[in-house]
């Protein structure tokens, strides 16, 4: 089982979050650009996600003296399609907006792989707070 830092909006603008939660999936962007330097890098971890992984769907957290996530949501993978852009998700937990636990990880990318250690944290904690 891996863990996945993922990102929730298109172009840094567009928050997709609630239209992927209401379908069960998740989504890497660039549809249609999979040309695109970035798309073919972040496709190389989409590739790595397997059924049982966690997905932590967060947003960067930037303050003077601080860089971190702030955790949104959190989604257990059971599926993915062929397309190369979407993974079917169970969401387990979905936090609301001003609630959103902090953690010090840094995660300037769509995607990241992270240490099981502190993905477990992340994911128990979120549970546990159900």
């Amino acid at each position: 089982m891996e863990m996945f830092l993922v990102g929730t909006m298109y172009g840094g603008r567009i928050e997709k979050l609630d239209k992927w939660i209401a379908r069960n999936i998740w989504k890497l962007g660039w549809i249609g650009e999979e040309d695109n330097k970035n798309y073919q890098k972040m496709k190389e971890i989409w590739d790595d996600v397997e059924v049982g992984d966690y997905l932590i769907a967060k947003n960067m957290d930037l303050k003077k003296g601080y860089s971190g996530i702030k955790v949104k949501a959190i989604a257990k993978v059971i599926g993915k399609e062929d397309d190369g852009h979407t993974i079917n998700v169970k969401w387990i937990k979905v936090f609301q907006k001003g609630k959103y636990p902090s953690y010090q990880i840094s995660a300037p990318k769509t995607m990241r792989k992270i240490d099981e250690k502190i993905g477990s944290k992340i994911v128990s904690n979120a549970l546990e707070n159900n």
